[in-house]
């Protein structure tokens, strides 16, 4: 809304410039090359956990790294999040019995 009001705010300082540049290719546009070039050559199952779990790590790495305040309903969806990753793995008890293959058995 400030933006709309009183113009845009534009800064001349290099330093915040360059902060700018740095924030826009090195963290975003460059992570992004790597996780989509690493999406490209793993399983499906992994890219979508890699999906999954990107955007949990953002959150604890800026909790840690810049001590950003993690409100409950945050937490909460961190723990949502790792509790439907972990799993993943186990097997689904509505796949049904596992049963032996009948070639194997003769």
């Amino acid at each position: 809304m400030l933006g709309v009001v009183d113009g845009p705010r534009v800064s001349a300082d290099p330093a915040a410039l360059a902060w700018l540049a740095y924030l826009g290719a090195l963290t975003m546009a460059l992570a992004y090359v790597l996780l989509y070039s690493g999406l490209r050559v793993v399983a499906p199952s992994t890219a979508v956990t890699a999906s999954l779990v990107e955007p949990v790590a953002a959150a604890v790495v800026a909790a840690l790294v810049l001590h950003e305040a993690l409100g409950p309903v945050a937490v909460l969806g961190i723990l949502l999040v790792l509790g439907a990753v972990l799993g993943l793995g186990r097997p689904s008890a509505a796949a049904g019995p596992v049963l032996p293959d009948p070639e194997l058995t003769d």
